[in-house]
């Protein structure tokens, strides 16, 4: 629950915003860039990948339309783009935790300050545009800025009544099945829509299971007008999905991945992940003048996921990698064997059995966000100033357990060994973050100066051992960017910012958190669609 000094913050900041506002006067999705025009006079490098883009690519794994921008580094996992690993600027991409990941400008991450792995992402079938942006745009949107953000905009709401029907088919049995229905009345829109991807697999596990996945997601979204003199709405935003993917950690031998690089061993026939994600979002937007409007969205999202998936031979003596590294070097063969099916586990006796993680973890992530966009103009000045409230937490409960298996006739199979925890406890979050963004534009210039404070208390909790801890950090990330525009072709920009990854939780008292300056400068040339 939101603590009553934040409610004291929520008050004083009633007219506030982490967002920028493409136009004061559209009360539509929240967006940073908002359109492939607007990116050309970003004083930031700034990427916008359109509507039109993405329906012409037609791709479910979000890494391969990433590709395509600049700075943005992905590592491939499974192949299908399952759990992306992105990174901006030369930042690590596991699990993509350095990246700010955002959906309609609202954190989307499971739990972004607690546990910034990110095993969620939003699914591609539901998304109409991206938004890549780094340098002082970044500086807005916590908790980690140094390499920059991804904004997934989600389908826009509908100008009229319309029905969508989708059937698509691949190798390897894969099937997609998309419907959308829409509805528009006199004050307000309506979207439902569902999606069902699944596929069999392209990798051959030697028991001849499927390595595929099957994942659903339905959106649904709805604006309602309200009556008065100004402009104002309700929107809300209610999403479910969920994920069966039989994927594993269990790599190859050398020799195996040269003759079949496709193979997976029977060890790992029980892997699978198991996850589903609820988000709730609510929001009020109203332009109270012509050029001031402020908007709050209340937003609550649980993300559960359970992988089981083989970790180590009970003899821990043997590592699996060790074997998988030299499988023919004394006892390694007879466990190389044991992981394929060729030999039971009883051949090196109770050693061999092997030993399977539950790693079942809880998040919750909730918060208020409000905003206020204003603009004025002094002595040929125009100011378009931003300003940013959000009082947010985020937690994680991991329940880890491991059950022993034995390899028998090329089948796990579970021992009499009763389950045992290896880790049960919890870490939280409660952040308040505070912003201000000023864009200045005289004539054929463009100054944005951008400023982001955070409070973050953590708490630590293990129920195991009993121990538990609590500590802060305070944070203060500035920004500015300066871009020109010579003429209708060629623009330039110079920007610095300060760049911050929160220690988290678990961080101990000595341990600092990561920083650094980041500058960038450029020249940008366009000639009609085709930019430089």
């Amino acid at each position: 629950m939101i603590q009553a000094r934040f409610l004291v913050v929520v008050v004083v900041f009633i007219y506030s915003s982490l967002s920028l506002a493409e136009n004061v006067s559209e009360l539509g999705a929240v967006k940073v860039i908002g359109s492939s025009e607007a990116e050309l006079v970003q004083p930031n490098s700034a990427h916008f990948i359109s509507k039109e883009q993405l329906e012409q690519q037609q791709q479910s794994d979000v890494t391969r339309i990433l590709k395509q921008v600049p700075g943005v580094y992905v590592q491939e996992e499974d192949g299908f783009g399952l759990r992306p690993n992105i990174g901006l600027r030369g930042t690590h991409p596991h699990r993509s935790r350095k990246v700010v990941i955002l959906e309609d400008g609202i954190l989307i991450g499971p739990a972004p300050y607690s546990a910034p792995a990110a095993y969620y992402t939003p699914f591609m079938s539901k998304i109409e545009s991206l938004e890549v942006f780094k340098g002082v745009a970044s500086v807005s949107y916590g908790p980690n800025s140094i390499g920059g953000a991804i904004n997934y905009l989600t389908r826009s709401l509908p100008a009229k009544d319309n029905v969508e029907l989708e059937l698509a088919g691949g190798s390897y049995n894969t099937q997609k099945y998309r419907a959308l229905v829409s509805t528009v009345w006199e004050q307000g829109r309506l979207l439902l829509e569902g999606t069902r991807l699944q596929t069999d697999g392209y990798k051959k596990l030697d028991t001849g299971r499927d390595t595929g996945f099957a994942k659903n997601d339905f959106l649904l979204k709805g604006e309602q007008r309200l009556p008065g003199d100004k402009p104002q709405a309700l929107e809300w935003k209610v999403g479910y999905a969920t994920e069966l993917s039989d994927e594993t950690y269990l790599g190859l031998s050398l020799n195996d991945f040269d003759t079949s690089p496709y193979r997976r061993y029977a060890a790992s026939e029980n892997d699978l992940m198991d996850w589903q994600h609820q988000q709730y979002q609510l929001s009020y937007k109203l332009q109270a003048l012509e050029n001031w409007g402020v908007w709050t969205t209340l937003y609550h999202h649980k993300f559960h996921r359970d992988w089981s998936r083989l970790n180590n031979f009970r003899n821990t003596a043997i590592s699996i990698s060790d074997v998988l590294k030299n499988p023919t070097a004394g006892a390694n063969q007879l466990y190389y064997d044991i992981l394929t099916g060729a030999e039971d586990s009883s051949s090196v006796g109770t050693g061999g059995d092997l030993v399977i993680v539950q790693n079942n973890r809880y998040f919750i992530s909730q918060g208020i966000q409000l905003g206020s966009f204003s603009s004025h103009t002094v002595n040929d000045w125009t100011h378009n100033v931003t300003l940013g409230a959000r009082l947010h937490e985020d937690e994680i409960r991991r329940y880890h357990t491991e059950e022993t298996h034995s390899m028998v006739g090329g089948h796990l199979e579970r021992t009499a060994d009763a389950r045992t925890y290896t880790a049960v406890n919890k870490d939280k979050s409660h952040v308040i973050t505070l912003t201000a963004v000023d864009e200045i534009h005289w004539n054929a210039l463009k100054i944005t100066l951008a400023s982001r404070f955070e409070n973050i208390r953590y708490n630590t909790d293990n129920d195991l051992t009993g121990a538990s801890s609590a500590r802060s950090e305070n944070i203060f990330v500035p920004g500015a960017g300066v871009l020109y525009q010579f003429n209708d072709s060629w623009t330039g920009l110079v920007g610095v910012n300060r760049g911050y990854t929160v220690s988290g939780p678990s961080a101990g008292d000595s341990e600092k958190p990561e920083e650094s300056i980041n500058y960038e400068a450029g020249l940008r040339f366009t000639q009609g669609a085709q930019r430089v």
